[in-house]
């Protein structure tokens, strides 16, 4: 039960952006001892299903710009194959450091964000 509410939580928390999708890896790894690939894999499950309901009520409020949609999603499916490959070679040490080191840069970049709009008056993040 306590993994269904943390999930909940955790996916309400992506869907408003806050990171909740790096939260869940972090969750899987420190708190059910999750292997790092396993829990990057299962990272990107949550993501795809937390990300949805955020997609639907931004598609129902015209807030998509479908160009850019697209090319971040060509992108991205570009991005799939020599990333996986290397994420096979590359040992999990070094993937859990390059992991912790892209969290701690988006969280720091997300709080910057926060700071410059909370400066020009517009509410936090």
């Amino acid at each position: 039960m306590v993994d269904v509410i943390v999930t909940f939580f955790l996916g309400a928390l992506s869907g408003m952006g806050v990171g909740g999708g790096g939260l869940f890896a972090i969750y899987l790894i420190l708190v059910k001892g999750a292997e790092q690939l396993a829990a990057q894999s299962e990272n990107l499950a949550f993501f795809l299903a937390a990300s949805s309901c955020a997609l639907a009520v931004n598609l129902k409020k015209r807030r998509i710009d479908a160009r850019l949609c697209a090319v971040l999603a060509l992108s991205g499916i570009a991005g799939t194959l020599p990333g996986a490959a290397l994420a096979k070679i590359i040992p999990a040490d070094i993937t859990r450091k390059i992991f912790g080191a892209a969290l701690i840069v988006a969280a720091s970049y997300t709080v910057v964000k926060a700071v410059k709009r909370s400066r020009d008056g517009r509410r936090g993040f």
